[in-house]
């Protein structure tokens, strides 16, 4: 067996907006789709269709939805006091994933990667594990530059969902 630590880089930026704001810029940022259209585009077996799907599933960012979770619908089942809005957006993009699992099959465990939106109190926060950090014990420089691209495509999504 072989073992790997994995130190994760998190930025967690803080929203000038508030919560349904932040979610709402994300989405249009991503493209959304439903879960049989997305089967269908995964499923697609040539590669030229494959791509040209993926390229007009994605929104501006680049990036596509592959899930969300009301991870606060839990929190607040009981109707306690500390009941707080979290989502996680599952996003990605299948051909820059398809870039890093090339060089880096481990890559496959992170990506496509997640964004959590939560309050904190009164303030509504962003957070991120960036790609690179995750892929820095596999040295691929191949890798590398494309989660360094990711991670510039992602941060700069929040920091535009973020803005005042």
């Amino acid at each position: 067996m072989t073992t790997y630590t994995v130190s994760v880089k998190r930025e967690i930026l803080e929203a000038q907006k508030d919560f349904d704001s932040v979610v709402d810029r994300i989405f249009k940022a991503i493209g959304r789709t439903d879960r049989s259209t997305l089967a269908s585009i995964l499923s697609e077996t040539d590669f030229v269709r494959f791509s040209e799907r993926i390229q007009s599933a994605t929104g501006p960012s680049g990036l596509m939805e592959f899930a969300t979770y009301d991870l606060g619908d839990a929190v607040g089942k009981d109707g306690g006091a500390d009941a707080y809005r979290i989502i996680r957006i599952v996003a990605g993009n299948p051909l820059i994933m398809r870039q890093m699992v090339a060089s880096v099959p481990h890559a496959g465990s992170y990506a496509p990667i997640t964004i959590l939106v939560y309050e904190e109190g009164e303030k509504v926060m962003l957070a991120y594990d960036r790609m690179e950090s995750y892929l820095q014990p596999f040295a691929s420089e191949q890798a590398m530059e494309v989660a360094r691209s990711l991670d510039n495509k992602v941060l700069a999504l929040l920091a535009d969902a973020a803005s005042a």
